[in-house]
Protein backbone atom coordinates (compact mmCIF):
# COMPACT_ATOMS: atom_id res chain seq x y z
CA UNK A 1 0.00 0.00 0.00
CA UNK A 2 1.52 3.35 -0.97
CA UNK A 3 1.39 6.63 0.97
CA UNK A 4 -1.54 7.95 -1.10
CA UNK A 5 -3.60 4.85 -0.24
CA UNK A 6 -2.68 5.22 3.41
CA UNK A 7 -3.62 8.89 3.39
CA UNK A 8 -7.01 8.07 1.85
CA UNK A 9 -7.54 5.35 4.45
CA UNK A 10 -6.74 7.84 7.21
CA UNK A 11 -9.32 10.25 5.84
CA UNK A 12 -11.91 7.47 5.68
CA UNK A 13 -11.33 6.46 9.32
CA UNK A 14 -11.39 9.90 10.96
CA UNK A 15 -14.84 11.44 11.18
CA UNK A 16 -17.20 13.68 13.02
CA UNK A 17 -20.13 12.50 15.12
CA UNK A 18 -22.67 12.57 12.29
CA UNK A 19 -21.05 9.30 11.15
CA UNK A 20 -19.90 10.77 7.85
CA UNK A 21 -16.67 12.26 6.59
CA UNK A 22 -17.94 13.99 3.53
CA UNK A 23 -19.24 12.88 0.19
CA UNK A 24 -19.19 9.06 -0.15
CA UNK A 25 -17.13 8.46 2.99
CA UNK A 26 -18.07 6.95 6.37
CA UNK A 27 -16.28 6.03 9.56
CA UNK A 28 -14.90 2.52 9.85
CA UNK A 29 -17.96 1.00 11.53
CA UNK A 30 -20.48 2.47 9.06
CA UNK A 31 -21.36 1.84 5.40
CA UNK A 32 -22.44 4.36 2.78
CA UNK A 33 -25.97 3.66 1.53
CA UNK A 34 -27.01 6.31 -0.97
CA UNK A 35 -26.08 9.54 0.78
CA UNK A 36 -26.21 8.16 4.36
CA UNK A 37 -23.68 6.46 6.59
CA UNK A 38 -25.51 3.57 8.24
CA UNK A 39 -24.82 0.69 10.61
CA UNK A 40 -25.76 -2.45 8.67
CA UNK A 41 -25.66 -4.38 11.95
CA UNK A 42 -28.60 -2.53 13.50
CA UNK A 43 -30.34 -0.22 10.99
CA UNK A 44 -33.82 -1.65 10.20
CA UNK A 45 -33.86 0.22 6.86
CA UNK A 46 -30.48 -1.24 5.83
CA UNK A 47 -30.26 -4.52 7.75
CA UNK A 48 -27.26 -6.50 6.54
CA UNK A 49 -27.19 -4.64 3.21
CA UNK A 50 -28.12 -1.27 1.78
CA UNK A 51 -31.87 -0.90 1.20
CA UNK A 52 -32.60 -4.28 2.82
CA UNK A 53 -35.44 -3.14 5.07
CA UNK A 54 -36.93 -5.23 7.86
CA UNK A 55 -40.71 -5.66 8.01
CA UNK A 56 -42.34 -3.04 10.24
CA UNK A 57 -42.89 -5.58 13.05
CA UNK A 58 -39.21 -6.63 13.18
CA UNK A 59 -35.92 -5.20 14.44
CA UNK A 60 -32.42 -5.39 12.98
CA UNK A 61 -29.99 -7.32 15.19
CA UNK A 62 -26.50 -8.38 14.11
CA UNK A 63 -27.21 -7.83 10.38
CA UNK A 64 -30.47 -9.87 10.43
CA UNK A 65 -34.15 -8.95 10.69
CA UNK A 66 -35.68 -10.60 13.74
CA UNK A 67 -38.66 -10.39 16.08
CA UNK A 68 -36.32 -9.51 18.97
CA UNK A 69 -32.77 -8.41 19.68
CA UNK A 70 -30.25 -11.25 19.90
CA UNK A 71 -28.52 -10.19 23.15
CA UNK A 72 -29.71 -8.75 26.44
CA UNK A 73 -27.25 -5.85 26.02
CA UNK A 74 -29.18 -4.62 22.98
CA UNK A 75 -32.36 -2.58 23.13
CA UNK A 76 -34.92 -2.37 20.30
CA UNK A 77 -36.28 0.94 21.56
CA UNK A 78 -34.14 2.99 19.17
CA UNK A 79 -36.48 3.06 16.17
CA UNK A 80 -36.34 -0.76 15.80
CA UNK A 81 -32.51 -0.73 15.76
CA UNK A 82 -30.92 -3.13 18.23
CA UNK A 83 -28.13 -1.08 19.77
CA UNK A 84 -25.95 -1.50 22.82
CA UNK A 85 -26.68 1.56 24.96
CA UNK A 86 -23.59 0.71 27.01
CA UNK A 87 -21.15 0.93 24.09
CA UNK A 88 -22.71 2.59 21.02
CA UNK A 89 -21.09 6.00 20.35
CA UNK A 90 -24.31 7.26 18.75
CA UNK A 91 -26.72 5.88 21.37
CA UNK A 92 -24.75 6.14 24.59
CA UNK A 93 -26.94 5.51 27.62
CA UNK A 94 -30.04 6.55 25.65
CA UNK A 95 -31.31 6.40 22.09
CA UNK A 96 -29.91 9.22 19.98
CA UNK A 97 -27.43 10.42 22.64
CA UNK A 98 -24.24 10.75 20.60
CA UNK A 99 -20.89 11.22 22.29
CA UNK A 100 -19.04 14.42 21.31
CA UNK A 101 -16.12 14.30 18.89
CA UNK A 102 -13.07 12.49 20.30
CA UNK A 103 -15.16 10.71 22.95
CA UNK A 104 -16.39 7.12 23.02
CA UNK A 105 -19.17 5.26 24.83
CA UNK A 106 -18.24 2.91 27.65
CA UNK A 107 -20.63 1.65 30.33
CA UNK A 108 -23.38 3.98 28.99
CA UNK A 109 -21.24 7.10 29.53
CA UNK A 110 -19.26 9.20 27.10
CA UNK A 111 -15.58 9.06 28.01
CA UNK A 112 -12.53 10.97 26.87
CA UNK A 113 -9.13 9.60 26.03
CA UNK A 114 -6.25 10.54 28.34
CA UNK A 115 -4.56 13.88 27.65
CA UNK A 116 -2.42 13.71 24.53
CA UNK A 117 -4.35 10.79 23.03
CA UNK A 118 -7.01 10.66 20.31
CA UNK A 119 -9.99 8.31 19.94
CA UNK A 120 -9.74 6.11 16.83
CA UNK A 121 -11.40 2.98 15.51
CA UNK A 122 -9.16 0.05 14.63
CA UNK A 123 -10.05 -3.08 12.68
CA UNK A 124 -8.68 -6.34 14.04
CA UNK A 125 -9.46 -10.07 13.84
CA UNK A 126 -12.36 -9.69 16.29
CA UNK A 127 -14.02 -6.71 14.60
CA UNK A 128 -13.68 -3.01 15.23
CA UNK A 129 -12.06 -1.85 18.43
CA UNK A 130 -12.13 1.55 20.12
CA UNK A 131 -8.62 2.74 20.93
CA UNK A 132 -7.00 5.83 22.42
CA UNK A 133 -3.69 6.54 20.71
CA UNK A 134 -0.91 9.09 20.56
CA UNK A 135 -0.96 10.26 16.93
CA UNK A 136 2.65 11.41 17.30
CA UNK A 137 4.02 7.93 18.06
CA UNK A 138 1.48 5.21 17.17
CA UNK A 139 2.63 3.41 13.99
CA UNK A 140 -0.96 2.27 13.23
CA UNK A 141 -2.39 5.78 13.58
CA UNK A 142 0.47 8.08 12.65
CA UNK A 143 -0.64 11.70 12.38
CA UNK A 144 -4.28 10.61 11.82
CA UNK A 145 -6.55 7.70 12.71
CA UNK A 146 -5.88 4.75 10.40
CA UNK A 147 -2.71 6.17 8.87
CA UNK A 148 -0.46 3.14 9.35
CA UNK A 149 3.26 3.35 8.69
CA UNK A 150 4.27 0.75 6.12
CA UNK A 151 6.95 -1.61 7.39
CA UNK A 152 10.02 -1.92 5.23
CA UNK A 153 12.89 -4.38 5.53
CA UNK A 154 14.51 -1.73 7.71
CA UNK A 155 11.22 -1.00 9.54
CA UNK A 156 9.17 2.15 9.87
CA UNK A 157 8.13 4.12 12.88
CA UNK A 158 5.93 7.08 13.74
CA UNK A 159 7.92 10.10 14.89
CA UNK A 160 6.18 13.41 15.57
CA UNK A 161 3.13 12.24 13.61
CA UNK A 162 5.10 11.29 10.50
CA UNK A 163 6.09 7.85 9.21
CA UNK A 164 9.87 7.61 9.01
CA UNK A 165 12.28 4.98 7.77
CA UNK A 166 14.37 3.75 10.68
CA UNK A 167 17.32 3.38 8.34
CA UNK A 168 17.63 7.17 8.42
CA UNK A 169 18.54 7.00 12.10
CA UNK A 170 15.31 8.77 13.05
CA UNK A 171 14.08 5.86 15.14
CA UNK A 172 17.00 6.00 17.53
CA UNK A 173 16.55 7.93 20.76
CA UNK A 174 18.41 11.24 20.69
CA UNK A 175 21.89 11.32 22.16
CA UNK A 176 21.79 12.40 25.75
CA UNK A 177 24.16 15.12 26.63
CA UNK A 178 26.00 14.48 29.86
CA UNK A 179 27.06 17.06 32.46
Amino acid sequence: MNRLSLALLAVMVACDRDQSLGQNECRLDRTICGSECVDLQSDPDHCGACDSACPSDQVCSFFVCSTSCKTAAETPDCDRACVDLFGDDFNCGACGRACPTNQYCEEASCRSCPAGETYCLEANNEGIEKVCVDLDTDANHCGACGNACVSTPIASACVDGMCVDCGDGLCEPPDEEGP
